[in-house]
């Protein structure tokens, strides 16, 4: 291996940036996946249902997503891809900065680069916000001491990112004690700062954004942090069987708490020089934010959090290693099959994310009883047109739903099956349960509408479109809506005066603006409509179905 100690350091770089682009290739042709739907403005049904956006660097990054690829998965995963092979160029001068030793960086690296663990953060497009937070974090920490005002708003942009930017002053402060000889402590307060106000705001909306959960006890509570722990290490360790839903009940294994055990050993129990002790405590504090310390009811356990800790993991089991091990043919041998599993299991995790139905099917084997897997496969046949199959997984959900009120998501995607196959009598009694359940939801109550404007009972449409307008003020197709149910329902005044409150907030909202000019021209209004319609050609010169229109009414 001597001659690759005199490889230039651009050409390792070029060899991590490509292989970790490589290796998730298969992922372009992944589809939209989950929660995706809920993250992403541009898929969702329409803004702003159910979902509270803490993390605003993703979601003006999904906007330039917007902008580029036109609602296209292979672009935001193209997008991902990049973002992960940049974070892996910033994680070798992360690991040199500690190492400082190209060849060892460079190898620690491509481990860090293969880790199967992370098929969950790059290929997922929502998790992009671990490699956000990431690239952040180390440019923050890269830039400290060189350039402070760089290294500040660096890290700004890796608390926009996440809220678990709150380790890096903890960081800072663990690296002057260890390695600085001069403890300038005093320029980490700004830092500290901005972790303060992140964390309050994290906290105080904890329960709005993961869905926090509420446990018998305060052993309970201690047992399932301890068990994440466990859990998440053995994963770092083996990361074998990888699935995309996890419950804590599945987090506790006597492989989990045993490796717990040897790395502590491994510390305490030999003479661990200052740099092994640096990345155990650092390795601690990775994991910390993702333990459950505020037990995250909704997902509990996500492979996706494990991207900054695996680097870290690698840090040390690298460094442990190369200390026991003397002989460099034996590390290298290991290096060599370690870099080889990583990589396969990568790519072949890479291949089975295109298929969201395998997914969920592998999850399904491990979680018979999980409502959420039968919701999500329910989920994915509606998405197919598979009505009959979707049925079937949605009333599985809600059959093996723990909670009293029910999986009441399921319930709603059933209502809107019996919508689409026009059983009226089934879809107005399933919509009347789910209202019940989630009386103030907006998705729930604008299909409502929708079932309600189909079935040509507009007094009812426009009582749940009205309420809808009020939850989402800023939504077009709303207003759209409501105005049409005001139209049928001969109140031409009232679907007109909606329109035009649509037009005030959106003046480029061009499906308004053509139903406007409709419903003055059919009231007999003639002159309104027409000036309507040069207001239009004023907006959008030239086109041509409000020029029609113009023409039409000037005659």
């Amino acid at each position: 291996m001597k001659y690759l100690s005199r490889v230039d350091k651009s050409v390792l770089l070029l060899i991590l940036f490509l292989v970790s682009f490589l290796v998730y290739l298969p992922a372009l042709n992944a589809p939209f996946f989950w929660d995706d739907y809920i993250s992403i403005p541009e898929i969702q049904p329409y803004r702003g249902i159910e979902h509270t956006e803490s993390r605003p660097l993703r979601i003006f990054s999904f906007f330039l997503d917007s902008y580029l690829w036109r609602g296209n998965s292979a672009g935001y995963h193209f997008t991902n891809l990049l973002l992960n092979s940049l974070a892996i160029i910033l994680a070798f001068f992360f690991v040199n900065f500690f190492l400082k030793h190209e060849l060892k960086s460079f190898f620690v690296t491509l481990l860090f680069a293969l880790h199967p663990i992370h098929t969950e953060t790059v290929i997922w497009v929502k998790n992009r916000t671990e490699i956000l937070f990431f690239i952040f974090f180390a440019l923050s920490f890269l830039t400290y001491r060189k350039n402070f005002l760089l290294s500040f708003f660096s890290f700004i942009l890796c608390a926009l990112a996440k809220e678990t930017s709150v380790i890096f002053p903890l960081l800072l402060t663990l690296h002057i004690h260890f390695f600085e000889k001069k403890k300038k402590h005093l320029p980490t307060l700004p830092f500290y700062l901005i972790a303060f106000l992140r964390a309050v705001y994290s906290i105080g909306r904890a329960g709005e954004i993961v869905g926090r959960g509420v446990l018998p006890d305060f052993s309970s509570h201690i047992a399932l942090i301890i068990n994440t722990f466990a859990f998440y290490l053995e994963k770092l360790v083996f990361p074998l069987r990888l699935l995309v839903d996890w419950s804590p009940d599945m987090s506790f294994s006597v492989l989990s708490i045993l490796i717990c055990f040897v790395f502590a050993a491994l510390i305490f129990f030999r003479k661990a020089d200052l740099k092994t002790r640096f990345f155990f405590i650092l390795l601690f504090l990775a994991i910390l934010p993702y333990s459950n310390i505020i037990f995250i009811a909704g997902r509990p356990l996500g492979e996706q959090r494990m991207y900054f800790p695996s680097l870290v993991f690698i840090m040390l089991a690298f460094t442990l290693v190369d200390s026991i091990l003397r002989k460099e043919v034996f590390k290298y041998s290991l290096l060599f099959v370690v870099l080889l599993s990583y990589g396969g299991r990568t790519y072949l995790r890479a291949l089975e994310w295109k298929n969201p139905v395998l997914l969920w099917k592998q999850a399904e084997k491990y979680y018979p009883d999980s409502p959420r897997i039968k919701h999500n496969l329910g989920g994915i046949f509606y998405e197919k047109g598979d009505y009959e199959r979707a049925k079937m997984y949605y009333l599985r959900a809600l059959g093996k739903s723990a909670d009293e009120s029910g999986y009441y998501l399921s319930l709603h995607n059933l209502a809107l099956i019996y919508m689409k196959e026009n059983d009226f009598e089934n879809a107005e009694k399933t919509f009347e349960a789910v209202l019940k359940k989630g009386p103030g939801n907006p998705a729930v109550l604008y299909n409502a509408g929708l079932l309600f404007l189909k079935e040509k009972k507009y007094e009812k449409a426009v009582h749940y479109f009205e309420r809808v307008r009020k939850l989402l003020p800023e939504n077009m197709q709303v207003y759209n809506n409501l105005a049409v149910a005001y139209m049928f329902s001969g109140k031409s005044e009232k679907a007109a005066s909606v329109l035009e409150e649509a037009i005030g907030i959106a003046p480029e909202y061009e499906k308004g603006r053509y139903n406007l000019i409709v419903i003055y021209k059919k009231s007999g209004k003639r002159k309104a409509a027409l000036t309507e319609a040069e207001k239009a050609l004023e907006v959008f010169p030239n086109h041509p179905v409000f020029l029609k229109l113009y023409q039409e009414l000037k005659s």
